[in-house]
């Protein structure tokens, strides 16, 4: 715990004195992870703690090697993390999972139920909306 405080510590010196490098924070932002796991504290804190001390503005201009690295993560984020994140998260047992529980009528008729209910609810709204 005392090895995280410490790089947070280090993360606002760089902060303070607008250091602008991707690769010190990245360094820094492992390291706070790695401790912060090991001290028995969940890993997403150290993301929120990392994005406090990112400088997005620098002396009135704005660092555009963050917005680089935003560009570069954001599809592997929104493609692959979020959703693993969400799945995990969803409380789906996989330990039950089979062929045969996929292709029953149930499932389908949850899927096809989903699918038609909200092309008429895209449908009443569009008709809704239209002007009479």
């Amino acid at each position: 715990m005392f090895i995280s405080f410490v790089i947070i510590i280090i993360l606002f010196i760089l902060n303070y004195k607008q250091v602008k490098h991707l690769l010190y924070y990245t360094i820094v932002g492992v390291l706070l992870w790695v401790s912060m796991v090991e001290a028995g504290i969940h890993g997403t804190l150290c993301g929120a703690i990392i994005a406090l001390f990112i400088p997005v503005n620098i002396k009135g201009q704005i660092n555009s090697s963050f917005h680089k690295l935003e560009k570069l993560i954001q599809p592997f984020v929104n493609y692959f993390i979020l959703p693993l994140f969400v799945f995990m998260n969803s409380g789906v047992l996989l330990k039950d999972f089979s062929f045969r529980s996929v292709c029953s009528s149930l499932t389908f008729g949850i899927i096809l139920g989903l699918f038609i209910g909200k092309q008429l609810r895209s449908y009443a709204i569009f008709l809704s909306m239209r002007e009479v």
